[in-house]
């Protein structure tokens, strides 16, 4: 809904024409992190290096196109470093590369880093999001550690056909947002690395358009393209 228009040169849909944003469900940040035998210990001490050395340090992600490959083009723009980028098919790959050493770092969500960074096996710098997570409470955002605009984030939400009555997403919109604010939901959104999204209606749609223009711009910077 927010990359792939960009993504690829043709859809069969137009996400913006075709669909109507209703009710944002959760947000899944990704973990900037670095193998635990690697000197860094923050942020700043990986850029400084990275700016020492451009095209040194090996970036892995999931896949081209996909959120951590996005997540660490955008903070490659925005800390001015260049990375080697190194694209796996999935993320279990990569992270099997980045504990092997083969690679140097990777932005991936908590459900792939978070058992490795508990076990000490990889060292979390960041986290992507707009707040700190519960199970890192010790790990800055990337915001704190002095990259404001670097945040990035994979969203769930729900969208209805642009023909759907009003009155059936104005329903939907609100029994989930009632849904969202239930403990039980919170705790298990908080499992998969998640926080719970309560945006609705036209506070939804003005964000999935701020995601657009930013992963459009990031997109093309990156020439990234799964045509």
């Amino acid at each position: 809904m927010a990359s792939n228009q960009f993504l690829y040169k043709s859809l069969r849909f137009d996400p913006a024409k075709d669909f109507v944003a209703a009710q944002a469900l959760v947000s899944i940040p990704n973990l900037l992190v670095v193998n635990s035998k690697l000197p860094y210990q923050s942020v700043k001490d990986l850029v400084a290096y990275a700016k020492a050395h451009p095209d040194k340090l090996a970036v892995s992600s999931a896949g081209n196109g996909t959120g951590s490959h996005l997540a660490a083009e955008l903070f490659q723009t925005l800390a001015g470093v260049k990375l080697v980028h190194v694209p796996y098919k999935g993320s279990a790959p990569s992270i099997n590369d980045l504990l092997a050493g083969q690679v140097d770092l990777t932005f991936d969500y908590p459900v792939s880093t978070l058992a490795q960074v508990q076990a000490g096996k990889l060292r979390a710098l960041a986290v992507t999001g707009v707040s700190r997570l519960p199970a890192l409470p010790q790990v800055p955002t990337i915001a704190e550690a002095g990259y404001p605009g670097a945040e990035s984030t994979s969203w769930i939400g729900l969208f209805f056909p642009t023909r759907t009555p009003a009155a059936v997403v104005a329903k939907w919109e609100a029994d989930v947002s009632r849904m969202l604010k239930e403990p039980a939901t919170v705790e298990a959104l908080q499992k998969m690395g998640g926080v719970p999204l309560p945006l609705s209606g036209e506070a939804f749609r003005t964000f999935v358009q701020n995601e657009r223009t930013k992963w459009k711009a990031t997109i093309e910077r990156a020439g990234a393209t799964l045509d």
